[in-house]
């Protein structure tokens, strides 16, 4: 059932970290995760083809990597 989901908000949680299964919602289009305190993200999110917006502003990320 989740492998439908187009649309995941996530901001303003507190959240810490993220499953690395969060790469298997492959029809995501957009992910919202502002204002929590995400360290890293997990690797999996480049396997979100469909991936068209990504807010993760507002959280404890360093520097973002390819």
């Amino acid at each position: 059932m989740l492998n439908q989901l187009t649309m995941l908000y996530a901001g303003n949680n507190q959240l810490t970290i993220l499953p690395e299964t969060l790469g298997q919602l492959s029809q995501l289009t957009e992910l919202k995760l502002e204002n929590n305190r995400l360290i890293t993200l997990p690797s999996s999110l480049s396997k979100l083809n469909k991936l068209k917006r990504l807010e993760v502003s507002d959280n404890l990320l360093g520097s973002v990597t390819n």
